[in-house]
């Protein structure tokens, strides 16, 4: 009896859960639900898959622009460094012209 149960409940899930629509059947006068659990579980985990993804992008797409706008300051910042730099040592070739100028007028 027992198998018998098992082979009905096995055709049962076969024909209706894997039909096409999956809506739920009228046969004569009674209803037969539609199994939806793995089906929905499944879906849900797509779901939450595909959200959990698109978080993950965003938080990568928010941290590596924060990061690229702190090297585009900390570049500007080596730049502006590197004209004062250059700035002085023209300076301190004037002075050096002027020193040596002095010297030879004595």
């Amino acid at each position: 009896m027992e198998n018998k149960n098992t082979l009905i409940k096995g055709i049962y899930f076969i024909f209706f859960y894997n039909c096409r629509y999956r809506k739920s059947f009228v046969t004569s006068n009674r209803r037969i639900p539609r199994l939806t659990s793995a089906y929905d579980d499944s879906k849900k985990n797509l779901v939450a898959a595909f959200i959990s993804a698109v978080s993950l992008v965003i938080i990568i797409s928010i941290l590596t622009y924060s990061r690229i706008n702190a090297f585009i300051e900390s570049a500007a910042s080596v730049n502006h460094t590197t004209q004062v730099t250059l700035e002085l040592e023209k300076i301190k070739a004037t002075f050096r012209d002027a020193e040596t100028a002095k010297r030879g007028m004595e």
